[in-house]
């Protein structure tokens, strides 16, 4: 699942909660999309009844919406952020008395094989170099519980979920040139691996196309799109 579809996915899990009556407003950084065209649809695949969203572009260290929430929800958001506690702090003043603040993140130190595939474990540590380099946090996951405190929440609990991939399963080798991808110009302006080392996890013809572009490609492409050859 993409980042658009994980978007509208987090949404109406919001909105199944909030229910028909309710309210939801996804702040989304970084650069434009168009939500009408590209979010709205996926929402309304998953939860068709829904008519209660407002799609925001914003800075999220420093938008505040109108009201307050009854809930906020954020997913891979503090991952990105210096000052993660901050934010939480800045948006935890946007709840309603006895509102509920949950962050859903990344932890990768949970990544690995069993027994080791030094191939994996090479990719693993180009992602988790890549993304420091980037100034994202990878292990932040493990952290959530100090950050919520730290920014002012009583009675924070946290969990994690994991899951397996068996051999032979195909996901597994998909999720690592995945992010890989999607990390391609990061991995190779810092250094941490070559255009030629990509090559052979992303194919030649992409990890070129991704690094000599804007570097970020979705996490979620199409595998069809990955295999395709070159456009003459």
């Amino acid at each position: 699942m993409g980042g658009r579809a994980f978007a509208a996915a987090v949404s109406a899990a919001t909105l199944s909660i909030v229910g028909l009556s309710g309210q939801a407003a996804p702040v989304r950084p970084g650069p434009p999309v168009d939500f009408t065209t590209q979010i709205r649809p996926l929402l309304s695949d998953a939860a068709p009844a829904y008519t209660g969203v407002s799609f925001i572009e914003a800075d999220v260290r420093s938008w505040r919406a109108l009201e307050p929430f009854d809930a906020i929800v954020g997913r891979l958001i503090l991952f990105h952020l210096s000052d993660p506690a901050s934010v939480v702090r800045h948006h935890s003043r946007n709840l309603r008395p006895g509102g509920r603040f949950m962050a859903i993140d990344f932890d990768l130190g949970g990544a690995r094989t069993e027994p080791d595939v030094p191939l994996a474990d090479e990719i693993l540590g180009w992602l988790i170099r890549a993304f420091e380099a980037a100034g994202a946090s990878p292990f932040i996951g493990a952290r959530l519980g100090p950050i919520l405190a730290q920014a002012g929440l009583r009675d924070v609990t946290t969990f994690g979920v994991q899951g397996y991939l068996q051999p032979g399963d195909p996901m597994a080798a998909r999720l690592l040139a995945g992010v890989a991808r999607s990390l391609a110009g990061a991995i190779v302006a810092h250094g941490v691996a070559t255009v030629e080392q990509l090559g052979h996890v992303i194919g030649d013809w992409r990890a070129e196309q991704v690094t000599q572009g804007s570097g970020h490609l979705p996490v979620g492409s199409d595998q069809r799109e990955r295999d395709a050859p070159p456009a003459a």
